[in-house]
């Protein structure tokens, strides 16, 4: 079980965190909270965290800056970095300190969940981060750790922000002021996927959870996750799970059995 710290300056977001998220579902137990940079690096001191949750700006110490002076003096835990701002230099330092993931605000529950299997996935542990995953979505997760472009950083934090919506490497290409081609051709180089194989991927990885957790319908299940039309979210399942959903719910029924 990972021994979570979570740093937010902001009291409704570090309740928010602490109190509405299921920890204990995703193998992880919250172990204090902290309100500034400064207080963060004494907790990571006293707890000894295996994450850290943390605001990237904060008043006085920031938490990059904490994360970076935890390093310094001996401490070695995983990081999650959370901000409302998406700008380069943020990304480009966040690179630099390999944090695990960089999420934007307001923190979407299923983005932090991905984030913390990476986290398990890191750790190696298999139980927690892909217990009856299809091997093609925990090699496109492996595939989207570790980046080193800020501009495929960017197109994949969009991914996992607006997977639900209708978004395009174009789009995303326009929003960062470079051309389709070159943003298309950066993603393969540093995922060896298209953005749109890791896009469908990620919306299939969110279907399952569904299927596993809620009572929704295929139809609902196919619209909150991006794919509306029903029978093309069946063929994109089937395409990565080898078998359609509702041959994917009834063997999860007959495995309980």
């Amino acid at each position: 079980m990972l021994k979570v710290l979570i740093v937010e300056d902001e009291e409704i977001i570090r309740c928010g965190l602490v109190e509405t998220i299921d920890w204990a579902g995703m193998d992880c137990r919250v172990i204090g909270v902290a309100a500034t940079g400064l207080e963060g690096l004494e907790a990571i001191c006293s707890l000894r965290p295996d994450l850290v949750l943390t605001d990237i700006c904060m008043p006085g110490m920031s938490g990059i800056d904490m994360i970076e002076r935890a390093a310094q003096e001996g401490y070695r835990f995983r990081s999650i970095l959370l901000t409302g701002y998406a700008e380069f230099e943020y990304a480009r330092r966040a690179l630099e300190m390999r944090v695990s993931s960089y999420l934007l605000k307001p923190i979407d529950e299923g983005q932090l969940r991905t984030a913390i299997m990476r986290v398990h996935d890191e750790q190696g542990n298999v139980k927690t981060a892909g217990l009856n995953l299809p091997l093609a979505i925990l090699n496109a997760e492996k595939a989207m750790q570790g980046i080193e472009d800020p501009y495929v950083m960017i197109a994949i934090e969009q991914i996992h922000r607006n997977y639900a919506q209708r978004i395009s490497i174009e789009g995303i290409a326009e929003e960062q002021f470079v051309s389709a081609s070159y943003l298309s051709r950066r993603f393969k180089a540093e995922t060896g996927y298209t953005f749109l194989e890791l896009l469908n991927i990620k919306r299939v990885r969110e279907a399952i959870h569904l299927l596993r957790s809620s009572t929704l319908s295929m139809a609902e299940i196919s619209e909150q996750t991006g794919f509306g039309d029903y029978k093309h979210f069946c063929a994109v399942f089937k395409r990565y799970v080898e078998m359609s959903p509702r041959e994917y719910v009834r063997s999860r029924q007959s495995d309980k059995k």
